[in-house]
């Protein structure tokens, strides 16, 4: 391929994009009532729960992956909106969706991604902000009535959270420091090798900056409550991506002295809490 033709795709595709954030739509009010699709084709995948509402000028469809990830489309009178983001429990019958806007950009500028949902027209942009769901097993129903605010919710898990490092070495590290101090706000573990990172609690990334070259600062969002995962490598994360608890978020990195020093606090607004009060007291070494 030549370069004027490469250079070509490029403009194109950044053009598409431009245009693709001008025509963005909010769907504020999700839709009343979703079945378990009659697609025999939709309906047998293992892996994931598809529902349908079928009107007489429109078709929508909520697919529930079993990663947490869902793809919503629409065809005809409302509208072809194509969004893909994430979807977690409330509680044990109530779901949410939040859209995931550089996952679904990705997949509207691209039509070899998006002509498997559509196959004549280009799909539009939009946002899904806390979409509540009732889940009955074979419907999802619309939560009308106001849902339990997030902090409360991650307020219920207080002496529940596990460490977001698993390792033996730094288990036994921040199992002596919650022991040690009548009062942690915070933990740390230096190493002379990396680890991997865990998510403690779902949230989405509110905040990245690089503390030193490849080391960041990478807090995540709940409510009112934020997570804060210092020294760690940034790869494939960005601002407003949803994460899950217990998902693999990151590995340690290098700091200046060539070591992994990893740090990790949670705050309530721009205070620090007393971990002593949230972390699970054993974690199986």
């Amino acid at each position: 391929m030549s370069i004027f033709l490469l250079s070509s795709q490029i403009v194109k595709s950044q053009s598409k994009i431009e245009e693709l954030k001008k025509s963005v739509k909010d769907l504020s009010q999700p839709n009343k009532q979703f079945g378990l699709t009659e697609n025999q084709e939709w309906a047998n995948k293992i892996q994931t729960r598809t529902f349908e509402d079928q009107g007489k000028m429109y078709s929508t469809y909520l697919a529930l992956n079993s990663d947490s990830t869902f793809i919503y489309l629409s065809i005809f009178e409302v509208g072809e909106y194509l969004v893909i983001g994430r979807w977690y429990k409330l509680n044990d019958t109530v779901i949410k969706c939040t859209s995931d806007q550089k996952l679904t950009m990705s997949i509207c500028s691209d039509e070899k991604q998006y002509s498997k949902y559509y196959k004549y027209l280009a799909p539009r942009l939009a946002v899904i902000k806390d979409w509540a769901f009732i889940d009955h097993g074979t419907t999802l129903t619309r939560a009308e009535t106001p849902l339990t605010d997030s902090s409360k919710i991650f307020e219920g898990f207080k002496k529940k959270l596990l460490f977001p490092l698993i390792s033996k070495e730094s288990i036994a590290a921040f199992q002596n420091q919650l022991q040690r101090f009548y009062s942690t706000q915070d933990l740390s573990f230096i190493a002379d090798h990396s680890e991997t990172v865990f998510v403690v609690f779902d949230g989405i990334i509110s905040f990245i900056q690089e503390m030193s070259k490849d080391n960041f600062m990478v807090i995540t969002k709940f409510g009112e409550y934020n997570m804060v995962y210092s020294g760690i490598k940034a790869n494939d994360l960005y601002l407003g991506k949803h994460v899950r608890k217990g998902e693999k978020l990151s590995t340690t990195a290098q700091n200046e002295s060539k070591e992994f020093d990893f740090y990790f606090s949670i705050t309530k607004g721009s205070d620090r809490v007393e971990l002593t009060q949230w972390i699970k007291s054993y974690n199986g070494i």
